[in-house]
């Protein structure tokens, strides 16, 4: 048939563009790309093989896209189009079939970035209020999660996920640097212990040599 395209014109650097939005959560921009990819291709008389592989490599983008802007689940919680069984669509409703798929990827993107942002300002606040209480002996993950509303399990759970950190080691290390400042100034075990925020100089001793491998009186020699 005169005219035929036997092929289709799909580079690396097109769909390197159209994940990085997809990535971004950018349903408008990615749209605009794959819609000229689909006019550029589509626009004259297509054999069936390029339009099934044409159609089998834009389903590996939106599904690229989404893995690369955290939606790992897209692929099984989509319905996909498959273009090497699907019954051959006409090219308006092929189109428009991807735009919706790609604003379901980019406005499920977007939310994940969302609950993301929230999780990392938790985490800050955390932190923060952490700084500032570790030296109260009753400080804990349970004192804090009430402090913030939110459950032990819950807390630990989502600063864990931000920040790669156990939350009660957190709680620690403040404790022991804190502790290490005070001794190199000359202080006592067993003065330093209630100062930086353990209930009695036993707790302190073990704590102190879990993290360092040494007690605090074997520590407190070098200086």
């Amino acid at each position: 048939v005169k005219n035929l395209q036997l092929h289709y014109d799909y580079s690396l650097e097109a769909e390197q563009r159209i994940i990085n939005a997809i990535e971004a959560g950018d349903s408008r921009q990615a749209r605009l790309l794959m819609l000229q990819i689909f006019d550029h291709n589509l626009s004259g008389k297509v054999s069936a093989d390029s339009y099934r592989y044409l159609v089998y490599d834009m389903v590996g983008t939106l599904v690229r896209g989404a893995r690369r802007g955290g939606y790992t689940t897209a692929a099984r919680e989509l319905d996909l189009p498959d273009g090497f069984s699907m019954k051959r669509l006409p090219v308006p409703e092929l189109k428009q079939r991807f735009e919706a798929l790609l604003d379901q990827i980019c406005e499920t993107i977007l939310e994940m970035k969302k609950e993301t942002d929230q999780d990392k300002s938790l985490s800050r606040k955390v932190e923060s209020y952490i700084q500032e209480n570790f030296q109260d002996p009753d400080l804990n993950i349970s004192i804090t999660s009430q402090h913030f509303g939110i459950t032990p399990a819950y807390l630990s759970s989502v600063y864990k996920k931000q920040t790669g950190k156990s939350l009660l080691d957190y709680i620690n290390t403040l404790r022991i640097d804190r502790a290490m400042e005070l001794l190199e100034q000359g202080m006592s075990v067993v003065e330093v212990a209630p100062m930086a925020g353990f209930r009695d100089s036993g707790s302190f001793i073990r704590a102190f040599k879990k993290k360092n491998g040494v007690t605090p009186g074997q520590f407190k020699k070098k200086f």
